[in-house]
């Protein structure tokens, strides 16, 4: 079984937690780990991650925070396979997303890049109103996010599997404490 780890938006394979899990999974079986730089553009990304689940005869399971949480449980959904979402994004955050539309700075690399409305729509373009799996959804969410209301994750993800901490942050402080449980869920 392979692991995909997908870094949130404006982020990369070197974010705090694809380090915490990279050190953690190198403990147990670091060979069967996956951590790709995602495109800029979400359909290219999708198509990125298609090709390889398909690859991997969708014996994988993935873990995605933020962005990457909202490309997991549309892969998930889709292959029906196990992901694992830390405070992700969710359809109903997007209509609130749009001023991601212009200039950024990578956080780890401080490369600079343009999110077009072109990429916007591609974001829009893959909101899924309902789960077909719910259950191989497995979401942590801490209510401290100062980034996305958490409310509509919950409700989101309300047939699913769902740890919910008071307080934290965006980021999901103490995202280590869970790790045992993640690849617990995400293996079996």
């Amino acid at each position: 079984m392979k692991l995909l780890y997908l870094h949130g938006f404006n982020s990369s394979p070197e974010s705090t937690k694809a380090k915490i899990f990279k050190k953690f999974i190198s403990a147990q079986d670091k060979k069967n780990l996956i951590i790709p730089e995602l495109p800029i553009s979400p359909k290219d990304s999708i198509n990125l991650l298609s090709e390889i689940i398909e690859k991997e005869n969708q014996k994988i399971s993935i873990i995605g925070s933020s962005l990457g949480g909202f490309y997991s449980s549309y892969l998930g959904n889709i292959y029906g396979i196990k992901n694992v979402l830390i405070n992700p994004v969710v359809p109903e955050h997007l209509e609130s997303m749009k001023d991601i539309i212009g200039v950024h700075s990578n956080y780890q690399s401080k490369e600079k890049y343009r999110f077009t409305e072109s990429n916007y729509q591609e974001l829009l373009d893959l909101k899924t109103s309902e789960l077909s799996f719910p259950m191989n959804h497995f979401c942590l969410v801490q209510l401290g996010d100062e980034v996305l209301d958490q409310k509509l994750t919950i409700n989101y993800f309300r047939k699913s599997l769902v740890l919910i901490e008071n307080n934290g942050t965006h980021q999901f402080e103490g995202f280590g404490r869970h790790l045992f449980m993640i690849y617990d869920f995400m293996t079996n």
